[in-house]
């Protein structure tokens, strides 16, 4: 996967002068880098709040600064492995302050559910807002490659095996004697639990709150980023919007920290908005830069802090 990061990265710089790229970063305003990075870490705090109110739900009640830092190592993990942080946060969060990993597991699913959402919203919003711009960006750069098109008997022989291949596990998990068939049902119930957690919200105004939060705060990110680079800096909040869903499409591919997808995606997006290409590429490399470094960071802060920090003593439940 990381192979294909880099491969992306080299066909996004192929063509482009590296020397007068990095000429362009160091001349960049770093107060407005440090803010756009404070937008992000601000964010880590949102996301770690809103976490923490639907484990409530499912009894548990986490101490605030672990849930923080388990979302630090989150991202962290992430580097090593997409997706990986978010099977990370659910074991080092449990094992500290003692909540099943099946629940946890189920909270961070309805997470992301709620991101992914957040994220086709955004779009469907420029769809309908910025329409020549959305759809060129679209065709050009994200589905420009057309999906496999299966005949007829493909698709009958696919679907067979597909439902012949669910309906042998589901009979094995329903095996009552099996003891490997039982922690799956546990677990699947664990998931579930975590799945309803929505229903049972305390304060769902305050969880839609920061749901929004953390996504103003992700287009803050990039407004203020715009203005670190002369070239950039006259951009706007529609341009914000779009970057935002770009970056988000990039970071959303299969390779470690959306390296090089990041990087195509949103100088592609620039060059829309009137943006050279090579000034969209050196912001997108300034800000995803100044990303992974955040990342790293903080992320082995956050595993040496969550070391230190005292084993929860018993079960923590909400009252």
């Amino acid at each position: 996967m990381f192979a294909i990061g880099l491969l992306l990265l080299w066909l996004t710089f192929k063509d482009v002068d590296i020397e007068q790229t990095w000429q362009k970063i160091k001349n960049a305003n770093w107060f407005w880098v440090w803010l756009s990075v404070i937008c992000s870490v601000a964010a880590y705090f949102s996301r770690a709040y809103r976490w923490n109110m639907l484990i409530e739900t499912a009894g548990y009640k986490p101490r605030f600064m672990a849930s923080v830092y388990a979302v630090c190592i989150a991202y962290f993990a992430n580097l090593a492995l997409p997706r990986m942080g978010e099977v990370t946060r659910c074991g080092t969060l449990g094992k500290k302050e003692n909540i099943p990993f099946d629940v946890l597991l189920g909270t961070v699913i309805v997470e992301r559910v709620i991101d992914v959402l957040t994220l086709l919203v955004a779009m469907l919003f420029l769809l309908l807002w910025q329409y020549d711009l959305m759809y060129a960006f679209l065709t050009q750069h994200v589905l420009k490659n057309k999906p496999l098109e299966l005949d007829t008997i493909q698709w009958v022989l696919i679907f067979t095996a597909t439902t012949v291949v669910v309906f042998c596990v589901f009979k094995w998990i329903m095996l009552p004697n099996n003891a490997m068939a039982k922690k799956v049902r546990g677990f699947i119930a664990g998931v579930f639990t975590g799945l309803k957690s929505v229903q049972k919200l305390k304060n769902l105004p305050l969880f839609i709150f920061h749901s929004t939060f953390i996504w103003v705060l992700y287009l803050m990110m990039v407004f203020v980023g715009f203005k670190a680079l002369q070239s950039t800096s006259m951009l706007t909040f529609n341009a914000s919007l779009f970057i935002l869903v770009a970056g988000g499409l990039g970071m959303t591919a299969p390779v470690q920290g959306g390296i090089g997808a990041y990087h195509l995606l949103v100088s592609a997006a620039l060059v829309l908005f009137g943006v050279a290409y090579e000034d969209g590429l050196a912001f997108a490399t300034l800000l995803h830069t100044a990303q992974m470094l955040q990342i790293v960071v903080l992320g082995l802060l956050a595993l040496l802090a969550l070391t230190l920090m005292p084993q929860a003593t018993g079960k923590k439940t909400v009252v």
